[in-house]
């Protein structure tokens, strides 16, 4: 009887997803997998490529180069293709769908990265418990920057990259290399190794950090104020602003999309590996893509609109690029006054943030948010500028670069203005950014940060859902998405009751028939299941091929849980119940 009852709620569950497959539109459904096939390319390239470092050598920038690039085409073809309402008399009434082959294997890719997005997901209730481990020095220096502010100092004139690796202790690697002092007689395209870097610091007397070291907080103010709280009550690590931005960033843009794609995007945010690596890192690229979206997603109402643009302006430089982008999009709907209110009262905000910085020392703020562009820093990214880091043509001139990218974001700025504002204005989180993909460095983060939003307004913004939909089927479709995640994750109490041979009787008596409230308890609960036990196999693969299993203590915690200690009460854990659920369960099995 368990097993058939088990075959049931399984076919139930298939018969809902082919439901739910079915119901979308041809053209919502070839975005959504465009899209998806997007994120898994950008996915791809978060990967370990020691392998492929060996075998191809310094060539396989090209690839990653190419890859890049194929990521990009993909989202801007995913949200710039027409819609049937925007066709006219010389073009189909109906797009040309894509092939089933390429909807199988977006859908495919997606479902085996949400199996990594699992524990990801995990690792961020840890990781915002513990000691940071930051490997961008641009997270580090506004941590330290917020330490700083706090003892009284202005963080422009005092914080230094020595001081926050000693603050912090942080390794002495994740830097920022510059081509000055030793590095000078470096050619620009020998980028400093580790050890390069471990030798400067060691030639470095105590206390100072080497010129051949970024050592500025190059962001604006609000990059470190915004950790000031946190910093304030103790907290260790700053990733917890990150994953509060990203569960925000979900949880609105969940609630935009129509009910029936709910689910869609939420596996797709599930599989973003850019995105969930830099919130395990701390990183304030998640902050600045809520901040921009909420300013696109609610243009409609001018005050948190120009609230989420303005404090994007004052987080970081990126949000510079879309000034422009924006003014069109605001100027097509509500008409220049009320933008050039809007854009001057955005404008106003990050005067009013960064202001007091460049009263109390000009140079010293201006130092540090133009270093990016004034630093003489190694070329580096995944851009054009990979041709010549893989030696295929010469490197050019740093200002040949640049004025590549001005060109391009003339042409970018210029398409937008044409066509781009009204029929996909969303595309400006991908249009405002391609031109560094031609800077001297065009990192990968640029462009990591732009799927998600255009996805997600996209379909808020997109074909308006028919209205054949009976009540009973509006309402069945309310429960998705997240919220059926979240309220799946019920069961894990009774589970671990059973496991522990705790309140036995009670369990043995009970049955998900009596949690008919609770829906997705019978359509969605095989699913989470299923991926947290394929979880535990990929957890197992980590260690027999790569010798190791996440964070040891959660494997001691295992082998205390499988002999009857139990965590919180006979055994001191220092991590939360979430975290305990979701890694110590697939330990189990690979206990000796």
């Amino acid at each position: 009887m368990q097993g058939t009852s088990t075959l049931g709620r399984m076919a139930t569950c298939r018969a809902w997803l082919r439901q739910s497959f079915l119901a979308i539109e041809d053209d919502v459904l070839r975005r959504c997998a465009l899209m998806a096939l997007a994120i898994v390319l950008q996915s791809l390239l978060e990967l370990p490529r020691d392998a492929l470092n060996t075998l191809i050598g310094p060539k396989i920038g090209l690839l990653v180069m190419v890859v890049q690039a194929g990521s990009i085409a993909l989202m801007i073809t995913a949200v710039a293709l027409p819609s049937p309402s925007h066709t006219g008399p010389q073009r189909p009434a109906t797009p040309r769908p894509l092939p089933r082959w390429v909807l199988a294997l977006a859908l495919g890719l997606a479902a085996l990265g949400a199996i990594n997005g699992v524990r990801l997901t995990a690792l961020m209730v840890v990781t915002s418990a513990i000691p940071p481990w930051y490997s961008n020095d641009g997270t580090s220096l506004d941590h330290f920057a917020a330490i700083e502010l706090l003892r009284g100092h202005d963080p422009y004139e005092t914080v230094t990259m020595s001081g926050a690796i000693h603050a912090l202790h942080l390794p002495r690697i994740f830097v920022t290399p510059l081509h000055r002092g030793v590095f000078a007689k470096r050619s620009w395209l020998d980028y400093p190794k580790d050890n390069d870097v471990r030798a400067v610091f060691a030639h470095t007397p105590p206390g100072q950090t080497p010129p051949e070291i970024e050592s500025h907080v190059s962001y604006p103010a609000l990059s470190f104020l915004a950790l000031v709280p946190f910093v304030a009550v103790g907290l260790p690590n700053m990733a917890i602003l990150a994953v509060l931005c990203l569960l925000a960033f979900a949880c609105i843009a969940l609630r935009a999309v129509p009910p029936d794609l709910r689910l869609w995007l939420g596996l797709l945010i599930l599989i973003d590996m850019p995105v969930l690596d830099s919130v395990l890192t701390g990183g304030l690229d998640v902050t600045v893509m809520l901040l921009l979206f909420v300013a696109w997603l609610r243009w409609r109402d001018a005050f948190w609109s120009t609230l989420c643009f303005g404090l994007a302006l004052a987080a970081k430089q990126q949000p510079w690029f879309f000034i422009p982008f924006f003014a069109i999009f605001l100027w097509q709907r509500v008409g220049y006054r009320e933008t050039l209110l809007r854009l001057g009262a955005a404008g106003a905000i990050f005067a009013v943030i960064n202001l007091p910085f460049i009263i109390h020392d000009r140079a010293a703020w201006l130092a540090g948010v133009l270093a990016p562009i004034r630093d003489p820093m190694f070329p580096r990214g995944q851009g054009l500028v990979q041709l010549s880091l893989a030696g295929v043509i010469p490197l050019l001139p740093e200002r040949a670069y640049t004025l590549l990218e001005i060109l391009a974001y003339g042409v970018a700025l210029g398409w937008y203005v044409w066509r781009g504002a009204r029929r996909c204005p969303e595309i400006a989180f991908i249009l405002a950014l391609l031109p560094l993909w031609f800077a001297w460095r065009s990192l990968p983060s640029y462009f990591a940060f732009s799927a998600l939003p255009m996805l997600a307004l996209r379909l808020a913004w997109g074909e308006a859902r028919s209205d054949a939909k009976s009540a009973k089927e509006e309402k069945d479709t309310k429960i998705i998405g997240f919220k059926k995640a979240m309220e799946a994750f019920s069961a894990v109490p009774l589970f671990f009751s059973r496991l522990t041979g705790q309140f036995s009787t009670q369990l043995l008596s009970l049955n998900l028939r009596d949690f008919r409230s609770l829906r997705v308890l019978r359509v969605s609960s095989p699913l989470v299941w299923g991926l947290w036990l394929v979880t535990g196999l990929y957890m197992l693969a980590s260690l027999v091929i790569g010798h190791h299993y996440c964070d040891p203590q959660f494997y001691q915690y295992a082998g205390d849980f499988a002999v009857g200690k139990l965590p919180y009460r006979d055994v001191a854990v220092e991590y939360p119940p979430l975290a305990l659920a979701v890694m110590i369960l697939p330990a189990l099995p690979l206990l000796p």
